[in-house]
C-alpha cells in the first residue's frame, strides 16, 4: 500500500570475481528492516545467502538456484516476534514465533519438503506444492500438530481496552460492509471469483485442540475445491463421543449439509450453560440444504430432516 514502504535504501558492492554484496535497509509502517545478502554465481549456479533483521523480525535465507531456469532451493530459518506491530487488524500472536522451511521452486511451481512453525508449546508440520498448470493453480497442503492450544496464542492483542478492540470489530465490519456494498455483490460470489483458476487440496490434522476450558482431540479438518467447495470437519471432545460435518457449496451458492454427533452428554452442556431441562446422552443426525445468498435468506430457506436418539434421556 502507499506509503508502507519508505526510506529505502539499496547498494551493491563487488567484492571478488563472481561475487557481490547487496545491502541496504527500508521502513514498513513504524519498522526498520537492514538486509544483507552475499551474491555469487559461476556459469549458471548462482546463491544468494543472508538476512533481513529489524528490532522484532530475524529472517535468514540460503537460496541457490539456476540463472537460466530459474530452479532451485531455499532454506529459510526466521524467528517473528510482535507480528501485530506491523499489521492494523492486531490479530497475530505478539510472543516469538519460529519458522523453519526447505522448499524447491521452478518458474512455476513451490515444493514444500518440510516446513516447521512453532509457538511456545504449539507446533506444525507442514508439507505442500503450489504448481501453475497452464491457467490453473493447483495448491495442495498438508498440516498436522500434536498440539494447538488458541489460549496461550494471544492472537489479539490484550493489552488493549476492551472498548478499544470492539471499536477496532466495528470498523472493520463497518468496512467489509462498505466493501460489500459497494461492489453490490455478496461476498461469497468474489471468494468463488477469486478461486476461479484454482483447485486446491488441503488437509488438518490436530491431535488436540485446546479453547477454553474444551479440550477437542483427533480433529480432522478438510477443504477440496475444483468447480465446487467440499468441507469435511471430524473431531470428538470431554461430551461429545465422535462428530462428522460433510458440507458442499456450489458455485450457484446451493449448500447441503450433513451432520453426526454420536453421543452427546447433556449433562456436560448443563454445566456450560446451566441448564436443568434435560439430562443423559442423545445422538443427532442433521441432513439439509439452503442457498448462501445472505445470511438471512440461509436461515430463511433451510430445509432438511433432524433426527434425535435418546439414551438415558
Amino acid at each position: 500500500k502507499k506509503n508502507e514502504f519508505n526510506n529505502i535504501n539499496i547498494n551493491l558492492k563487488f567484492t571478488d570475481k563472481n561475487k557481490y554484496i547487496i545491502e541496504g535497509a527500508f521502513d514498513f509502517k513504524n519498522e526498520k528492516l537492514n538486509f544483507k545478502y552475499d551474491f555469487t554465481y559461476l556459469n549458471a549456479d548462482a546463491s544468494l545467502n543472508g538476512h533481513l533483521k529489524s528490532k522484532n523480525i530475524i529472517i535468514k535465507n540460503q537460496t541457490n538456484f539456476n540463472l537460466n531456469t530459474i530452479n532451485g532451493t531455499s532454506k529459510i530459518n526466521a524467528s517473528l516476534e510482535n507480528i501485530d506491530s506491523l499489521f492494523e487488524n492486531h490479530l497475530y500472536p505478539n510472543e516469538v514465533v519460529g519458522i523453519i522451511a526447505n522448499i524447491e521452486f521452478t518458474k512455476s511451481s513451490v515444493f514444500f519438503k518440510q516446513a516447521k512453525i512453532s509457538h511456545k508449546k504449539n507446533f506444525i508440520d507442514l508439507t505442500g506444492n503450489f504448481k501453475r498448470v497452464n491457467n490453473e493453480i493447483l495448491l495442495n497442503l498438508k498440516a498436522n500438530s500434536p498440539l494447538i492450544n488458541l489460549n496461550s496464542l494471544n492472537l489479539i492483542n490484550r493489552s488493549k481496552t476492551k472498548k478499544k478492540l470492539e471499536t477496532t470489530k466495528e470498523a472493520l465490519k463497518s468496512k467489509a460492509n462498505e466493501n460489500l456494498n459497494k461492489n453490490s455483490k455478496y461476498g461469497l460470489d468474489y471468494f468463488f471469483d477469486a478461486l476461479k483458476y484454482y483447485e486446491i487440496n488441503t488437509e488438518l490434522l490436530i491431535n488436540e485442540l485446546i479453547h477454553d476450558d474444551n479440550s477437542y482431540k483427533d480433529v480432522n479438518f478438510k477443504l477440496r475445491k475444483k468447480n465446487e467447495i467440499n468441507i469435511n470437519i471430524n473431531f470428538y471432545n470431554n461430551f461429545i463421543n465422535k462428530i462428522k460435518l460433510k458440507s458442499k457449496i456450489k458455485n450457484d451458492k446451493y449448500s447441503s449439509v450433513i451432520m453426526e454427533v454420536f453421543n452427546l452428554e447433556i449433562d456436560e452442556i448443563k454445566k456450560m450453560n446451566k441448564l436443568s431441562l434435560l439430562s443423559g446422552n442423545i445422538d443427532l443426525f442433521l441432513e439439509a440444504n439452503s442457498i448462501l445468498s445472505s445470511r438471512q435468506e440461509f436461515f430463511k430457506k433451510l430445509n432438511g430432516n433432524l433426527k434425535i436418539n435418546t439414551k438415558d434421556a
